[in-house]
C-alpha cells in the first residue's frame, strides 16, 4: 500500500507548474522538519535546489540556517536520484547584477532543458525568489513587465496574503527594467 503523498512545505508555490517552483528556505533547525520538507519538494519531481541565500545569513534573532544539501544528498542517495544544490547568493531585501542574474537563468534554463524540475529559493519566498520568477515568467511569455506581480499573485495562492513578491520597490523595479533584449 502506496503511503499518502507528503503535503508541500509552507510557501512553496509553482512558478512554472512541473517544471520550476519557488518558496522559502526549504531546511529547519530540526532535522527531522527539514527531512520531510526536502522529500516532499523530490516527491513532486524537484532535482535541483536554486538557493539565493548568502552563505552565512541569519534570522531577525541572529541564528543560522541549518544546511539542507546534506539532507537533499542523502535522501537522493536513498532514492538513486541524482539532484544538484547550487548557490546564487543575493544580499536579503536586495537584487542581483544583470550579470548575476544571467548566470541564476542559464543555470535554471540549462536544468530545465534536461527535463530537471527546479525549487528556487530565498529566507521567506518572496523578494530573492519573486526577483527571479518574475524575470523568468516575462521570459517564457506568461507575464509581461506590467502583469508579472498581478501573475506572481496568483500563482502564489494563499501564501500571496503573507505579503508580496517580489518584496520591495527595488527588486520589483529590477524586474520592469530586465533588459531582456541584451545577451
Amino acid at each position: 500500500m502506496r503511503s499518502a503523498p507528503r503535503a508541500l512545505p509552507e510557501r512553496t508555490w509553482w512558478i512554472e507548474p512541473g517544471r520550476l517552483m519557488g518558496g522559502a528556505y526549504p531546511g529547519d533547525l530540526d532535522p527531522r522538519i527539514a527531512r520531510d520538507k526536502v522529500a516532499a519538494l523530490l516527491d513532486v519531481g524537484i532535482r535541483a535546489f536554486v538557493n539565493l541565500m548568502e552563505e552565512r545569513e541569519s534570522n531577525r534573532d541572529g541564528a543560522a540556517f541549518a544546511p539542507y544539501a546534506p539532507i537533499a544528498a542523502e535522501l537522493a542517495r536513498e532514492r538513486e536520484l541524482q539532484i544538484e544544490c547550487a548557490r546564487f547568493p543575493i544580499v536579503d531585501q536586495r537584487i542581483p547584477s544583470v550579470a548575476g542574474m544571467r548566470a541564476i537563468l542559464a543555470f535554471i534554463d540549462a536544468r530545465l532543458a534536461l527535463d530537471r524540475p527546479c525549487f528556487v529559493h530565498c529566507w521567506g519566498g518572496r523578494g530573492r525568489t519573486g526577483t527571479v520568477a518574475g524575470i523568468h515568467l516575462i521570459r517564457i511569455g506568461r507575464a509581461t513587465r506590467e502583469s508579472f506581480e498581478a501573475t506572481i499573485r496568483e500563482l502564489r495562492g494563499a501564501d500571496a496574503m503573507r505579503g508580496s513578491a517580489p518584496e520591495n520597490e527595488l527588486q520589483r523595479g529590477f524586474v520592469r527594467r530586465y533588459p531582456f533584449d541584451d545577451a
